[in-house]
C-alpha cells in the first residue's frame, strides 16, 4: 500500500502541499483531480522519491521513502513505473529500443528474452508490429502507448499516470482511458492518475481525490464526487461558479 501522511512542500516560501494524507488502495486506480498549478504532479514526484518533502512521510509497502538515499531508495522504485505526461520517449531509440530501456540498464536479459517482452507489451497496447518504427513515425496516442507498454515492461507493482490523455482527442483519450482499466484489471496493478480531465477520472477511476490548493478537499467514489455538494468541489465538478 500507499500511504502519503500529512506531506507538506513549500517552494520559496509558496506553499504548495499544505499537509496532504491520502492512502492509495493495492489493485485499485485512485484518481487525483484538481485544477493546473495545485500540485499534483509535485504530489506525484514525492511518491517516488524525485522530491523531499518539508514535513510528512511517503510510506510504500511499509517503507518511509522520503527517508531513503541511494540503493535503498533504487530498490523500492524497481517495483514503481510512470507514464510521463509528454510520454518522454527517447528520439533516438526504436519503439522496442524505448520500451526495453529499462530492463537494458536494470537486468542481464538477453536479445530473445528482450524480444519477447517488447511483442508481449505492445500485443497489450494494440501496436503489435511497430517495434522497428522511431517515435517520429507515431501519433500521440501511439506514444502513449508506447510509454504505457514500458512502464508495464518491468512487471512494477504501481504505476503512476501523469496527465495520461492531456492534449489527445477525445476519441484517442477514450482509448487510452479504455487501455488503463483493462490493464489494470489483467494486471492488478495499482494505479495513481493524476488529472484534470473529469471524462477520463469518472471511467478509470475506483477512488477519487480532489486536491485543491495544496489540501485534500475530497475522497470518495467516482459517484459520490459527482453528487457532491461541498462548494468547492461542485463548482471543479461542473464546471461553474456558484454564489
Amino acid at each position: 500500500m500507499i500511504q502519503i501522511v500529512n506531506l507538506k512542500k513549500s517552494f520559496g516560501g509558496k506553499e504548495v502541499l499544505r499537509g496532504i494524507s491520502l492512502e492509495v488502495p493495492d489493485g485499485a486506480t485512485t484518481v487525483v483531480i484538481g485544477p493546473s498549478g495545485c500540485g499534483k504532479t509535485v504530489l506525484l514526484k514525492h511518491i517516488v522519491g524525485l522530491m523531499r518533502p518539508d514535513e510528512g512521510k511517503v510510506i510504500i509497502d511499509e517503507l518511509e521513502i522520503s527517508s531513503l538515499y541511494g540503493a535503498s531508495l533504487f530498490k523500492i522504485r524497481e517495483c514503481i513505473s510512470v507514464v510521463f505526461q509528454s510520454s518522454a520517449l527517447l528520439d533516438s531509440l526504436t519503439v522496442g529500443n524505448n520500451i526495453t530501456l529499462g530492463l537494458r540498464e536494470h537486468t542481464k536479459l538477453r536479445e530473445p528474452e528482450l524480444n519477447e517482452i517488447i511483442n508481449e507489451k505492445l500485443e497489450m497496447v494494440k501496436l503489435e508490429g511497430t517495434a522497428e518504427l522511431m517515435p517520429a513515425e507515431l501519433s500521440g496516442g501511439m506514444k502513449k502507448r508506447v510509454a504505457i507498454a514500458r512502464a508495464i515492461a518491468t512487471n512494477p507493482k504501481y504505476i503512476l499516470y501523469d496527465e495520461p490523455t492531456t492534449g489527445l482527442d477525445p476519441v484517442t483519450a477514450n482509448k487510452i482511458d479504455e487501455l488503463i482499466c483493462a490493464l489494470q484489471k489483467k494486471l492488478k496493478i495499482t494505479a495513481i492518475v493524476v488529472t484534470h480531465d473529469l471524462i477520463s477520472a469518472y471511467k478509470i477511476g475506483d477512488k477519487v481525490a480532489m486536491l485543491r490548493e495544496g489540501e485534500i478537499i475530497f475522497e470518495g467514489t467516482p459517484e459520490e464526487i459527482r453528487n457532491c455538494e461541498e462548494q468547492k468541489v461542485k463548482e471543479f465538478v461542473r464546471g461553474r461558479i456558484y454564489e
